[in-house]
């Protein structure tokens, strides 16, 4: 008896890897296609803002990004050893000295001014000026929202730099920032911290360096990246505008935490909202800003820590200055006065404070600190 086998079944699989292979060159063959039509247009794909790719930022798993140690980029990106802004008039730490840590985002760190013209050094100059011995430390980091500068508390400042008092600088942005670059994840009753590697702009930038050279440096790549938005943490970031009433209970959840953590150390806690232009200016159709304020306002009291509004303090200065329809100090119209203090930006909703803002807003900010201090 001849046994006979049957060639069907081995028909069908080539016929599976024959269909597999024109897949695969017809998939290749568009990818070519794409990078073709991408290298020939004009138009260009960035990753990451400039600021983000200075040099002067690194990567972090647990904050998403922060300020290299070390480092100086331009005349406005020095950091110190601890990753802090530079301050020059730093001086050795001494027995008695007492050290401030001011944490927060682009307003702490001074987006557009020097290092010599924020508030955090100008509050160091006005506090010794009147006979105290003080370290400040500026702990504030361009972009960061109330999840990262909470992490930064807990796993740095905190255990590591073991400040006497922590001012932490929160601001009317913070809503959408701890949205965006969401850390925490509520779960019942409670929160829950998230990996930063789980945010598009750690991973937009962490992976493309590990692929191989041609994958990395083509076109569709950028393309395909630039399609990610720029910051929206996997399981945490909501599409949807989050609520006045969400961020708040989240917010109270991180400055409770923030109280536990230091309760078992000397440390004293400050939270402040910072100045405003649009508050300050009084314009009507920046009222939802107001509310916003409101919400932040009663978050804060509702915690149960000492607290300080900039905004009032530093309106009040500015009527203090008024006569005749001018401000004496400022020398423009009354009714501009608060303009003064802030830099004209259209990149940002919110616009920083310039030098001589700066320069208010530690004046005002000293004899909140004082009262702490004694």
């Amino acid at each position: 008896m001849i046994l006979t086998t049957n060639k069907k079944p081995i028909k069908v699989i080539f016929k599976i890897i024959e269909k597999m292979i024109i897949f695969l060159i017809s998939f290749l063959l568009a990818l070519t296609f794409l990078e073709i039509v991408l290298r020939i247009s004009p138009a260009n794909f960035p990753i990451g803002k400039p600021w983000q790719n200075s040099g002067y930022y690194t990567l972090d798993s647990n904050r998403i990004y922060r300020i290299k140690a070390n480092q100086q980029t331009s005349k406005s990106a020095i950091s110190d050893k601890d990753g802090f802004r530079f301050n020059p008039s730093h001086k050795k730490v001494g027995s008695n000295q007492q050290r401030i840590a001011m944490v927060g985002d682009s307003f702490t760190y001074g987006h557009g001014v020097l290092h010599h013209q924020t508030y955090p050094f100008f509050l160091e100059k006005k506090l010794n000026s009147l006979g105290y011995d003080i370290w400040v430390d500026n702990a504030g980091v361009p972009g960061y929202g109330p999840d990262q500068e909470f992490v930064y508390l807990k796993e740095e400042i905190i255990p590591k730099i073991r400040p006497d008092f922590i001012i932490w600088n929160l601001s009317l942005n913070d809503e959408f920032d701890s949205n965006e670059a969401c850390l925490f994840r509520k779960h019942r009753d409670t929160y829950y911290q998230l990996s930063g590697r789980l945010n598009s702009l750690y991973f937009t930038q962490y992976y493309p360096p590990l692929l191989p050279k041609i994958i990395r440096e083509s076109k569709l790549l950028s393309f395909l990246l630039s399609l990610f938005p720029e910051r929206y943490t996997l399981g945490c970031t909501q599409n949807k505008k989050i609520s006045g009433e969400e961020f708040a209970e989240k917010l109270n959840f991180l400055l409770n935490e923030v109280k536990v953590l230091l309760s078992s150390s000397n440390a004293q806690l400050l939270v402040t909202i910072i100045p405003d232009k649009h508050i300050l200016s009084g314009a009507q159709e920046y009222e939802h800003r107001q509310n916003r304020k409101k919400i932040l306002t009663a978050t804060i009291q509702q915690a149960d820590v000492p607290f300080f509004d900039f905004n009032t303090p530093v309106a009040n200065f500015i009527f203090s200055c008024n006569q005749n329809g001018v401000n004496r100090v400022l020398g423009v119209a009354a009714d501009n006065a608060a303009s003064e203090l802030f830099f004209e930006e259209k990149e940002f909703y919110s616009p920083h404070l310039n030098q001589l803002g700066n320069e208010v807003a530690a004046e005002v900010l000293s004899k909140e600190v004082e009262k702490l201090l004694n």
